[in-house]
């Protein structure tokens, strides 16, 4: 059927009449460059699902975007990844619009859906509630960070409760049922799927269930048979942290060396932007100084809730200060790369000549022309520093800092009672030097830490709390060590000051 429309000439913004299906295309809007589709708010009981079918424009010269906080979608049909295809409306979408740039060619559907259709879930913790309903399917997403599995437990049932919960294996001796007359579930868990049917009538029972992965996906359907208005399911969802990836990191944070490193997604920036941010944040963009590192982050991408083909994240290297020689933000040496190697004739990365301002490193897994395979790893590549990405974020992890913060280095050198640490002190033993305690606990202190971690904290004393261990640094560092790291330093932060272009 064909899509009823209210034009607004003058602004061209065209409203779609609320109807329960339809198809607009770009034929049947005024010939302007740029237009809005003003879209129903669905109502609390139903969602609006919009499906692109066809577009075609340059990226160049317009595109269409179904919210402000979803991609550009340009170019042709098979080049924008499926899961950019679609997007669901609900009735707590604020001013729901598709905004159209130029003059794309496109057709897009729509369908009314049920509330629950295709929710994505990315909070540690929460719980939802299917309430009764003779007609219903539902399908919720848990997306946790890499590193979590999802701890769920879900109630269900209409009848007294029973005193005992039930683990899965319960679940699959019980769902040998070719049609299930009440509500039916289905988890994925990664390649793994598990089904259960509650029926009418059934004790309400409680089930927990720890996932393989980072997210699983509970598929929910009420088929509208008798007694079914009856049916109910509760579900509770929390974090499981995988100790050998999270180690002593935060939430939301991996262990990658002596670092943890977390994807920030909330919104794109440039590359001095989003050194800012991770600053803000306790460290610098990341640096990737081995194999491992590398492998780490792809994990670390590769599942990030939300994730997509086409995501696109800053990293800390960057040859600003001299072309050609790239460092990192953090000051760390440049010992690892991983560039796209490029087509077969071009493309190689890094490809800056020195005069198209490609100073910083991004990495992602699809390069042009497109369509192409997308890369199974997070490629290298030389960019614009004023281009808007997501990025990747380090510092030091909680046992590194607990480590710093455990040793009490003190290098005092007079205990007396005029001074004010000398009531915190009195019952050590400093009748040696500053340099006798030192000496003392640096072979098992730095001896705890890589040489990496060690230089990032000689670059970043705020971490330690103790200004006065830096003059005892040479002991530990040879001076080419030292020097090459203060050089390091100084031209980080006069790269870092530079105006940006």
């Amino acid at each position: 059927m064909k899509f009823p429309l209210t034009i607004r000439i003058g602004d061209c913004s065209v409203k779609l009449r609320a109807l329960r299906f339809g198809r607009v295309h770009s034929g049947y809007l005024p010939h302007t460059r740029g237009c809005k589709l003003l879209i129903p708010t669905p109502s609390p009981k139903s969602a609006l699902l919009v499906e692109l079918h066809k577009i075609n424009v340059p990226c160049s010269t317009g595109y269409i975007r179904f919210a402000l906080t979803s991609p550009a979608l340009c170019g042709k049909l098979e080049q924008i990844p499926s899961p950019n295809r679609r997007f669901v409306y609900l009735s707590t979408s604020k001013n729901p619009e598709i905004e159209l740039h130029g003059r794309p060619t496109f057709a897009v559907t729509y369908r009314l859906v049920d509330y629950c259709y295709d929710v994505l879930l990315t909070a540690r913790n929460g719980s939802f509630e299917v309430e009764p309903t003779s007609k219903l399917t539902c399908s919720y997403k848990i997306h946790l960070p890499y590193g979590n599995k999802v701890a769920l437990r879900l109630q269900m049932g209409t009848g007294p409760t029973m005193n005992r919960e039930n683990d899965l294996a319960n679940i699959i001796h019980e769902d040998a049922q070719a049609q299930c007359k009440g509500m039916e579930l289905s988890l994925e868990d990664g390649e793994s799927q598990w089904n259960h049917c509650s029926q009418p009538g059934d004790p309400l029972r409680s089930v927990q269930i720890v996932s393989e992965r980072n997210s699983v996906r509970l598929n929910i359907s009420v088929l509208g048979t008798k007694n079914t208005l009856a049916m109910w399911l509760k579900v509770w969802w929390m974090d499981k942290p995988i100790e050998e990836i999270i180690g002593h990191c935060d939430y939301g944070w991996v262990l990658s060396g002596d670092f943890c490193i977390t994807a920030v997604r909330g919104t794109k920036k440039t590359w001095r932007q989003a050194e800012m941010e991770c600053v803000r944040l306790g460290g610098h963009l990341a640096s990737v100084l081995n194999e491992r590192q590398q492998q780490t982050m792809d994990q670390l991408l590769l599942h990030a809730p939300g994730a997509g083909v086409d995501d696109v994240y800053w990293i800390g290297a960057t040859d600003a200060v001299h072309e050609g020689e790239f460092r990192w933000s953090d000051s760390l040496p440049f010992t690892y790369a991983h560039w796209f190697p490029g087509w077969r004739k071009h493309s190689s990365q890094p490809n800056d000549d020195g005069t198209s301002g490609q100073d910083c490193v991004e990495v992602r897994r699809e390069f042009p022309p497109r369509p192409t395979p997308s890369e199974p790893t997070f490629m290298w590549n030389d960019r614009g520093c004023h281009e808007h990405n997501y990025f990747v974020c380090e510092r030091p992890s909680i046992e590194v800092l607990d480590l710093v913060n455990d040793s009490e280095f003190d290098f005092s050198s007079d205990d007396s009672e005029d001074d004010p640490t000398y009531e915190r002190n009195r019952n050590r033993n400093y009748s040696r030097s500053p340099s006798d305690e030192f000496s003392e606990n640096q072979n098992f202190f730095f001896s705890s830490l890589s040489l990496q971690i060690y230089q990032f904290l000689f670059l970043h004393p705020q971490f330690w709390g103790v200004g006065e261990l830096l003059d005892h640094v040479s002991e530990v560092l040879c001076e080419d060590e030292v020097d090459e790291v203060e050089v390091n330093k100084v031209e980080a932060e006069d790269q870092l000051q530079a105006p940006e272009t």
